[in-house]
């Protein structure tokens, strides 16, 4: 199974750099939402959990770009 998805991962192509713009996009947006959301526990909890989340993005997205 895992060799089959590897074959269609490698005749693919993704841009990346397209990638990367959203997730900064998400990044900017995720904290001007905890911003407005300051004293308002459940959205602050969500925030963060979603920046958590982007940071995962970043770290397997932008830095093979970088």
């Amino acid at each position: 199974m895992h060799c089959i998805n590897r074959e269609k991962e490698s005749m693919m192509e993704y841009d990346l750099k397209a990638m990367d713009i959203e997730i900064k996009a998400i990044e900017e947006r995720t904290k001007r939402l905890k911003e407005l959301g300051r004293g308002f526990e459940a959205v602050e909890k969500n925030a963060e959990a979603i920046l958590t989340f982007v940071y995962l993005l970043r770290k397997n997205i932008s830095d093979i770009i970088e």
